[in-house]
């Protein structure tokens, strides 16, 4: 056996910073789509109320 092969393999030191840093680019990603989300809903909801108006126009005349 060789004497690095006698060393355990356990995380360095930068692990639980590694760690925090990839949770709080979790959070920043999720807080981006829930951004996302409210946009396009935002959206959607101006489309669909235009085109409800239209068609509303076109019934009544």
């Amino acid at each position: 056996m060789t004497p690095a092969s006698d060393k355990t393999h356990t995380p360095g030191p930068g692990k639980s910073t590694a760690k925090a840093a990839f949770d709080e680019l979790t959070k920043q990603i999720a807080a981006r789509n829930e951004q996302a989300h409210r946009a396009a809903k935002k959206l959607r909801e101006k489309k669909d109320s235009k085109t409800l108006a239209e068609k509303r126009r076109r019934d009544l005349a």
